[in-house]
């Protein structure tokens, strides 16, 4: 996914003000989630969600308004990283091929406003992109 950082994005010296580089992971979840046919919109519908549980980002360089960061998403594998109700993203965020940022989430599947396990055909497409 790429997002350009507009001038509305950044602090008063033109650096991206930390919560928009959270606002994109989140976005970029969202595309993502959507595109295997869970929209999260969809699911809320419903009283169902994937609700953000854990989030957390490294900066390791500055992004200027007017910078295109290339955000990449993988679904992460291991212990704990596609549980029964949760499942672990992490992002990577490019500019120009140097990396910017690190970020994961956890997200939580929950129904009615309770963590429940995930269905079988959700977590099987989730699995299909485990990094």
């Amino acid at each position: 996914r790429a997002w350009t950082v507009r001038f509305g994005d950044a602090d008063p010296f033109g650096i991206a003000f930390y919560p928009r580089i959270v606002e994109t992971v989140h976005d970029t979840c969202d595309a993502f989630v959507a595109s295997l046919g869970f929209a999260f919109w969809e699911l809320a519908a419903s009283d169902r969600g994937l609700p953000v549980a854990e989030v957390d980002v490294e900066f390791e360089r500055e992004l200027r308004a007017g910078d295109t960061v290339s955000v990449e998403l993988d679904v992460d594998r291991g212990d704990d990283a596609l549980g029964e109700s949760s499942v672990r993203f992490s992002y990577e965020g490019t500019v120009d091929g140097e990396r910017a940022f690190t970020a994961f989430e956890r997200r939580v599947y929950v129904a009615d406003g309770e963590p429940t396990p995930m269905p079988d055909d959700l977590r099987a497409a989730l699995a299909a992109y485990e990094a």
